[in-house]
């Protein structure tokens, strides 16, 4: 039983030094970005701010044929592509075939 005291104790410790480091970093991040918003060094500022909100990159996956394939040639992925954006932009914009 006293080992898991220690180990709750020891825990919360880590659990706090955690936090505090993340609020540090966070701190430093955003001095950063006003020191370059100051200098108007607009990539410095945009890099800074990324990383803060935590935005992802390189989320590129293929996008499915209708039949649930992959395509695997690079004019079969664009072709894919073409169709699906035209398919959302029908969804978004529907024609009226009454006129």
């Amino acid at each position: 039983m006293d080992f898991q005291k220690e180990y709750t104790a020891t825990d919360k410790k880590i659990k706090k030094r955690v936090r505090q480091d993340k609020r540090k970093w966070a701190d430093d991040l955003m001095k950063k970005a006003e020191e370059a918003a100051a200098t108007h060094n607009m990539r410095e500022l945009y890099k800074n701010t990324i990383l803060a909100i935590g935005r992802k990159y390189g989320n590129n996956q293929p996008i499915r044929n209708r039949i649930g394939v992959l395509p695997t040639a690079a004019e079969q992925h664009l072709e894919r592509s073409r169709e699906h954006y035209e398919d959302l932009l029908k969804d978004l914009n529907p024609k009226n075939e009454e006129k």
